[in-house]
């Protein structure tokens, strides 16, 4: 089929370098959890906790990494992505 469609194999090689930036993250990576939890856009409290737990565990750079998070990592989520006029955050207090 590939020699019908004129496909050649392209033998298929690794980066030779990392880009510049932050280790181990790909350009253009987010890192701040504000615009994480706005491109998750999460619709209800589990939803939002689960994105937080991703964030910290995954997305959050080397130095604010979690393997777990608790109500004062929700709390400083919520204010940072949501801002002080949220009208839910009063239930986390």
């Amino acid at each position: 089929m590939r020699e019908k469609l004129g496909i050649k194999d392209v033998p298929l090689t690794p980066p030779t370098s990392i880009p510049s930036g932050v280790p181990g993250k790909l350009p253009g990576h987010i890192t701040d959890i504000k615009t994480f939890v706005a491109g998750k856009a999460p619709t209800n409290d589990n939803e939002f906790v689960a994105t937080v737990a991703y964030y910290y565990q995954f997305e959050a750079s080397d130095s604010e990494r979690k393997d777990s998070i608790g109500k004062d990592e929700v709390v400083d989520a919520c204010r940072k992505s949501l801002g002080n006029n949220h009208r839910d955050q009063s239930r986390l207090s």
